[in-house]
């Protein structure tokens, strides 16, 4: 069983979300694979958080990684995170998924 996983920048020009390793922004993966997702903020904004569109415990959770402990944070000028893709009920499991990137202006 698979989705499609797609990343988005909120505001879109607040900065760049793309999959680890691929630099694409959308891709398709089986269910129990791991999704690791990277964020780099554009010139003039701070990665802010992540989101989703789907209920997180169907998914695993969205975890969010980096340097420290705040979700601020950024390591080598990227905030990541990781998903742990696990659908128990393939009923309900959702076949496209968008992970967003919440970035907000500096002051």
């Amino acid at each position: 069983m698979t989705f499609t996983l797609t990343t988005n920048a909120i505001p879109s020009d607040g900065g760049t979300v793309t999959l680890l390793h691929t630099e694409l922004t959308k891709c398709e993966f089986n269910w129990g694979e791991n999704a690791i997702i990277k964020a780099k903020q554009s010139d003039g904004y701070i990665f802010s958080h992540w989101s989703s569109d789907t209920y997180t415990g169907i998914i695993g959770g969205v975890i969010n990684t980096g340097h420290g402990t705040s979700q601020n944070s950024l390591h080598d000028g990227f905030a990541y995170t990781s998903l742990a893709m696990r659908c128990y009920d393939s009923k309900i499991c959702p076949e496209d998924i968008i992970i967003n990137a919440h970035f907000v202006k500096k002051d």
